[in-house]
């Protein structure tokens, strides 16, 4: 069970900080170059904390696959994929389909399947 709790937490961190550069994504206008947009989020504390957190994450990544086999820890991270969907369609209003309904849970799905495969 705390292996399971320590890919959460990873999981979780990808949500968080995609969730973060989502509501950054609204700041910005596709009218402005790529230049300005940068220079509007390089000094957004959002924006640095984001970047933060995926450092950190990403450390955490290189630490879990030292516990777990990549086979396991991989397809278990998908849980953010999954997640940040149904998150789009509850914060933002984004379109949520059958089509991605029955993505989402055949993720799901999948993830419990090599989980499953892992503890045998």
């Amino acid at each position: 069970m705390m292996k399971i709790f320590l890919l959460l937490i990873y999981v979780l961190g990808m949500i968080i900080g995609q969730m973060l550069f989502k509501k950054l994504s609204i700041l910005l206008s596709n009218e402005n170059s790529f230049l300005e947009n940068f220079e509007i989020l390089i000094v957004n504390p959002l924006f640095i904390f984001g970047i933060a957190l995926y450092g950190v994450l990403t450390i955490y990544w290189i630490w879990l696959l030292s516990k777990f086999p990549i086979s396991i820890a991989y397809p278990f991270s998908s849980l953010s994929i999954a997640i940040i969907v149904l998150l789009g369609w509850f914060n933002w209003g984004e379109k949520f389909s059958y089509n991605k309904l029955i993505g989402v849970i055949m993720i799901i799905i999948g993830v419990v399947l090599v989980g499953l495969s892992h503890e045998k």
